[in-house]
């Protein structure tokens, strides 16, 4: 059974994003801190963390934007 492509319109879950990773052949992981969420493993380690209480009050697109500004960084 095939997965349902991501909406990426929808507010983010943390699942949704880590989910979003793994289909761009990434290692890291999005985990959440108290008032922020940080990435972990791989290259993640070094990108900087994201200020925002919920995962949700972001759309996937806008975590992928984030996502994207830090592999072009690296």
């Amino acid at each position: 059974m095939q997965k349902q492509p991501l909406d990426l319109s929808k507010p983010a879950t943390v699942a949704a994003v880590n989910r979003l990773l793994r289909e761009r052949g990434r290692v890291e992981r999005l985990r959440s801190g108290a008032g922020y969420y940080y990435f972990s493993e791989g290259e993640g380690l070094d990108w900087p963390s994201v200020y925002t209480f919920r995962c949700s009050d972001m759309s996937l697109a806008s975590w992928a934007e984030e996502i994207d500004s830090r592999i072009n960084r690296a």
